[in-house]
């Protein structure tokens, strides 16, 4: 993921902010006129391309006028500093949700000779440490495992970050070997260069250690965080996952396999019930039967309202699908209680 989220700032330190305007309008046709899915899908990733570039061009035109201004260019030599940069930009990151524009903006403000290599690397470093904010946010209140993803990007971030702040000085005089010349963008090309030298680097050192990572991870976030499960609440469907269909169809089924699992234990305890007379038994049963009842019609909901959303044809068949399976093991449910 880290690597991935790269991708945004290379092409955002290329100077084609020129054609933004004409990726704009492509997308935008391409999204809101064709029929087709596909079509529509690579319409919403132009104009959001576009889009980039066209902030790209609004953020140095509007920072432009501060190279003239004492507060700020103070403000700028206090960032000189690694730990200052590292720290508001850090900061930044986590007030804004997103890396990648903060990143964006110190490309914008080394275009204009705002600030120097260095304090752009510092950017990026505090950046990749902001970011964590977002995944620790998400996991509150998840799962332990959704927790341990969460911890496991900070550390991971953070581990990268004091691995490089030493060597900063010398990573600017390797990205400058590495750097041809091109007007006033090519101070832009060195800091998207840093943001993914620092993560393709960090992540081919840290692979190796993944067996004790996991060990710690788990040591920092123990199995006694983890909350007793109740076979009558889902688990796994989140008003949240509804903006994205392919996820939230993924949580369903993941909530009917457990109605399925609670339905053939009810099967496993019928006979020996039925045998054996135990009356301890046929309240477990029932009892179990509520609870599928109960799974039952909040996933029947939650897939009514992941209905209403726009579903390419695909999904609606797995929706369908899932629909069947649900009412199917809720009717064997009620057999077995019967």
């Amino acid at each position: 993921a880290n690597i991935g989220r790269t991708v945004v700032t290379q092409i955002a330190s290329f100077n084609i902010n020129a054609y933004a305007l004409l990726l704009v309008a492509l997308g935008f046709s391409l999204y809101f006129f064709s029929v087709k899915e596909k079509i529509k899908t690579v319409g919403t990733a132009i104009l959001g391309i576009g889009l980039i570039f066209y902030g790209m061009e609004i953020m140095s035109t509007a920072v432009a006028p501060l190279r003239n201004y004492p507060f700020f260019i103070e403000i700028l030599q206090e960032a000189r500093n690694p730990l200052v940069g590292i720290f508001c930009a850090a900061v930044f990151t986590t007030i804004i949700q997103a890396s990648s524009a903060t990143i964006v903006i110190a490309i914008a403000l080394a275009t204009q000779d705002l600030i120097t290599l260095e304090a752009g690397i510092a950017m990026v470093l505090g950046a990749n440490i902001g970011t964590c904010s977002t995944a620790i946010l998400a996991a509150v209140g998840k799962s332990v495992e959704a927790k341990r993803v969460a911890v496991a990007h900070l550390l991971f971030n953070v581990i990268g970050v004091l691995l490089w702040l030493g060597f900063i000085p010398l990573f600017a005089k390797l990205l400058q070997l590495l750097s041809m010349p091109d007007g006033n963008t090519v101070l832009g090309h060195q800091i998207a260069n840093a943001h993914t030298i620092f993560n393709v680097v960090n992540a081919m050192i840290l692979i190796w250690f993944i067996k004790p990572f996991v060990k710690l991870i788990e040591f920092i976030v123990p199995d006694s965080l983890q909350q007793p499960q109740n076979d009558a609440i889902t688990q796994f469907i989140k008003e949240d996952l509804l903006v994205e269909p392919m996820v939230a169809l993924d949580a369903v089924r993941r909530e009917v396999v457990r109605i399925g699992c609670q339905v053939l234990e009810m099967f496993e305890l019928a006979m020996p019930a039925v045998l054996n007379s135990e009356n301890s038994i046929f309240e477990k049963i029932v009892l179990m039967d509520k609870n599928v009842s109960h799974l039952h019609d909040e996933v029947i909901e939650y897939l009514r309202k992941l209905g209403l959303a726009q579903l390419s044809n695909r999904e609606n068949a797995e929706l369908m699908n899932l629909i069947n399976l649900a009412n199917y093991f809720e009717g064997v449910g009620d057999i077995i209680k019967s």
